[in-house]
């Protein structure tokens, strides 16, 4: 009986030791850290796809600056994390974004563009609403900065692809119309 008490000391010790205490708070930034970079990897993917199949150059320039954007987001979420000591899987895209993307890859030519801005809008509003929560409650110090720093370029992309689902620029679409 001695032996089990000791332990169960032990264990009651070290429950309340900060190295425990920061191993908890790790599970949680990590899985928050793997949530946003499956974002950021889904937005960079479709948008690659969309410089592949759209003809229409406003999307394709759309495409192009969230492939820019979120390669910057991620690097600056990789450094900051790098400088606080923590390291990250590399992202991989979850179960919903692969469907997302073979949905995506085989929408037809002339649904193509509607389909991409469509996937983007719901993407910006999953992703706003995503860094809204880290920066409020994040479990991390580093990952609350770093949402911060990224929720202004997202809610800025979720306001450009909202003005083009509106349909102020997919008369264009229209015109260039399928791939020959």
């Amino acid at each position: 009986m001695k032996p089990i008490l000791t332990l169960f000391l032990a264990a009651s010790l070290l429950a309340g030791s900060p190295l425990v205490a920061q191993a908890r708070m790790a599970q949680p930034a990590a899985a928050e850290a793997r949530q946003a970079a499956a974002s950021n990897l889904f937005e960079i993917q479709s948008s690659r796809l969309a410089l592949q199949r759209s003809r229409n150059p406003i999307v394709r320039r759309f495409a192009r600056r969230m492939i820019a954007d979120h390669t910057a987001l991620a690097a600056r979420m990789d450094a900051m994390v790098a400088r606080n000591g923590m390291r990250l899987p590399p992202p991989v895209l979850d179960s919903t974004h692969r469907y997302l993307l073979r949905q995506l890859a085989t929408t037809p030519a002339l649904a193509f563009d509607r389909a991409y801005l469509g996937q983007q809008l719901n993407a910006h509003v999953q992703a706003v609403n995503l860094l809204s929560r880290y920066e409020r409650r994040g479990a991390s110090p580093v990952l609350r900065s770093a949402a911060a720093n990224a929720l202004p370029v997202v809610k800025h992309h979720l306001a450009m692809v909202r003005q083009m689902e509106r349909g102020r620029h997919m008369s264009a679409s229209r015109r260039y119309g399928r791939r020959s």
